[in-house]
């Protein structure tokens, strides 16, 4: 496999780093899986995480967003905080 980026240092823009984790996105109680999780390209320590908006979202100004890790071997799970996103 590729070699990571050093502590410290921005992702290289030719290479793409997954998470090795299962991300998955709940919003306004809806669930999807990311379509991509990992390092952004040229930047140090952000990660990115890209999904498509599933159906059946009601619209709102402070709709709950909430990103949830599982690791693949051990199932144990990591959650961001929950932060709201306007829905129209």
């Amino acid at each position: 496999g590729e070699t990571q980026p050093g502590d410290g240092a921005a992702a290289p823009g030719d290479v793409i780093y997954h998470a090795m984790a299962n991300v998955n996105v709940t919003i306004g109680g809806v669930s999807t899986p990311a379509a991509f999780a990992g390092l952004t390209p040229t930047f140090a320590g952000l990660y990115q995480v890209n999904i498509q908006m599933p159906d059946g979202i009601a619209a709102g100004s402070e709709v709950p967003v909430a990103i949830t890790a599982s690791d693949p071997a051990t199932g144990a799970t990591a959650s961001g905080n929950v932060v709201t996103i306007a829905v129209q």
